[in-house]
């Protein structure tokens, strides 16, 4: 997502009363894990959840000053 897209987004989410605190994405063959341009295609304190596809597994990270912390969560 470049730029612009970004920012329509977040004015689109201003109009609604909705705050856009991060992305997802899927990795079809690796972890869900972020990779180095994960993290620096991204804004500081975001959150980022990764679907593993081949594992079905799905992680959750908050992204600050260019490291990845795991973040607990529940799917409900």
């Amino acid at each position: 997502m470049d730029g612009r897209e970004f920012r329509s987004l977040e004015r689109a989410a201003e109009k609604l009363n909705l705050e856009v605190v991060g992305t997802y994405h899927s990795h079809i063959v690796w972890f869900a894990k972020p990779g180095n341009s994960d993290i620096t295609g991204t804004w500081d304190g975001s959150l980022m959840l990764i679907v593993d596809t081949m594992d079905k597994d799905i992680k959750l990270w908050r992204i600050k000053n260019t490291r990845a912390y795991p973040v607990s969560f529940e799917i409900i």
